[in-house]
């Protein structure tokens, strides 16, 4: 039903107070176990909690009451800086067989097997060569704070680009962020679609205030013509297209430019 983080930023060694809030919504005849699990971007795991939720057997729970059940988070001394998952499922001990997750909006499948419900960093982000005025604001749910971007590169080269994102409110929705590269005649001659993080950092985990750095790298092509390349960014979902950029709640266009790149 809902869930808290005591902290969502800490270091190596740190603990966090996280607080599941669950509901029988049917009655079980299973004492299923629930697994909490923290998870690094490479699939290490780091923390595992395994037993029944909230100390009960689940064949016991009356039917929609809420319990909350407790974890106590302890990141290993040892675990490297990083963004790390919080994921949870719930198992039948006697099989192993997981319960698979459903939207309880539409009942279509989400996850054969466990869910993703938040996101921890350990240890600092890197932080941005230069820190724009003003974030660009996407729709009120995400802003664009800054972005390191080559001013030269090659034909063939990778484009590396470094994008600071910051989650100005909480979202249920999985946007996917996209990079255009436009050639002097305004047409794409390179581009990227990618969930932030390659798909780890999916938007529906963030929390207000919460940053995430995006690492990326563009081909661009091998016959790329000499000229002045303009870098777009943005963001959108198949389902209602290009989040808004807002100026002053105003929308003023459905991408951000975030520099030229120089082709010799």
């Amino acid at each position: 039903m809902a869930y808290e983080f005591e902290d969502l930023l800490l270091q190596p060694g740190d603990a966090t107070q996280t607080t599941l809030y669950l509901q029988s919504l049917a009655e079980m005849d299973t004492n299923y176990n629930i697994l909490v699990r923290v998870v690094g971007e490479n699939g290490q795991e780091v923390v595992r909690f395994d037993g029944w939720p909230w100390g009960a057997p689940t064949s016991e729970w009356p039917v929609r009451e809420i319990r909350p059940d407790g974890h106590l988070i302890v990141v290993p001394a040892d675990t490297p800086p990083g963004l790390y998952r919080v994921t949870v499922a719930f198992y039948d001990p006697a099989t192993l067989d997981r319960l698979p997750v459903t939207s309880s909006d539409t009942g279509e499948l989400i996850s054969a097997d466990e869910r993703d419900v938040a996101l921890l960093r350990v240890g600092a982000a890197p932080e941005p060569v230069t820190q724009w005025d003003e974030p660009v604001n996407f729709g009120n749910t995400i802003g664009l704070s800054s972005a390191t971007l080559p001013g030269t590169a090659k034909p063939g080269d990778t484009l590396p680009l470094r994008l600071y994102w910051e989650s100005m409110a909480s979202t249920p929705v999985d946007y996917t962020a996209f990079v255009h590269v436009i050639g002097p005649d305004g047409s794409q001659v390179a581009g990227y679609d990618q969930q932030p993080r390659n798909g780890f950092a999916a938007t529906h985990l963030w929390q207000a205030g919460q940053c995430i750095v995006d690492e990326l790298e563009i081909p661009l092509p091998a016959d790329l013509a000499s000229g002045t390349y303009e870098v777009r960014v943005g963001l959108y979902t198949l389902e209602n297209g290009r989040l808004p950029v807002l100026a002053a709640d105003q929308v003023v266009g459905d991408y951000t430019v975030l520099g030229e790149v120089e082709i010799p």
